[in-house]
């Protein structure tokens, strides 16, 4: 997905579309507009900046699951088996940009049947999923569709024919004409992301993470994460140890 905040007006008809389109449960949003103020007084702009899963080339929370309920497809999309999903929330904890929760509803489909990970339900980790039912159809994501500003365009990096290729090389190449004060985000930030930015202006205005070449993985975050994995498997051990305890030394 190419993102040109440039174009993005912050009217959130991306984040209605997607709470609609993926019967998204109330206070939840798979995607969402962040608001940024820019400049000094009196010369102030307001910036707005789509978020959502970036389906990462090395995704951290595929790492960290412990049942494997997430996985990366072979097209490069990050998505939820939500049979096996267990509700620990490690994924939330290790994805730099908040692009993960746990389900507050129960919700048995998403725009039709979901046919990549069973049903959704209380307490199961959700995200965007590029709308992955709509593609299988051959149709862009709702967000995208929506998008009265043409801000979110969605293709193939790989086809050097399409649209958001085109642009993407010209990003890349940085041809003067697109990137005029300008800046870029997505291609080389954990080991590169499936959504690439163009902002408005130096991207550490819009605080987004910087985590060049898989920098999390080496980091205390990612660490952090795993130790919590560990440890809680250690508890539990430990406490089915103390019932198993209690229960044999009823009998005598």
């Amino acid at each position: 997905m190419l993102v040109d905040t440039r174009r993005c007006v912050g009217c959130q008809g991306c984040t209605v579309a997607c709470k609609a389109e993926n019967s998204v449960g109330l206070g939840s949003f798979r995607t969402h507009v962040k608001i940024f103020e820019t400049g000094t007084y009196p010369k102030t702009k307001k910036r707005f900046v789509p978020m959502l899963c970036m389906h990462c080339k090395k995704p951290p929370c595929v790492d960290v699951c412990p049942v494997e309920a997430t996985y990366k497809r072979n097209d490069g999309l990050v998505l939820i088996d939500y049979e096996k999903c267990i509700g620990c929330g490690y994924c939330l904890d290790a994805c730099p940009y908040d692009a993960r929760y746990l389900n507050s509803d129960v919700v048995d489909e998403v725009g039709g049947a979901v046919e990549w990970g069973g049903k959704r339900s209380y307490g199961k980790a959700d995200k965007c999923t590029f709308c992955a039912h709509r593609l299988a159809k051959g149709i862009e994501p709702a967000c995208v569709n929506t998008c009265v500003g043409k801000a979110r365009q969605f293709g193939d990096f790989n086809d050097k024919s399409s649209v958001v290729s085109k642009i993407k090389n010209d990003v890349l190449q940085g041809n003067k004409m697109l990137m005029k004060a300008s800046d870029k985000y997505g291609p080389l930030e954990l080991g590169g992301l499936s959504v690439l930015y163009i902002l408005p202006a130096n991207k550490e205005v819009f605080n987004l993470p910087s985590l060049g070449n898989g920098e999390i993985f080496d980091g205390k975050r990612m660490v952090k994460v795993v130790g919590a994995v560990a440890a809680t498997a250690t508890f539990a051990a430990l406490g089915f140890s103390m019932v198993s305890s209690s229960i044999g030394g009823s009998d005598g």
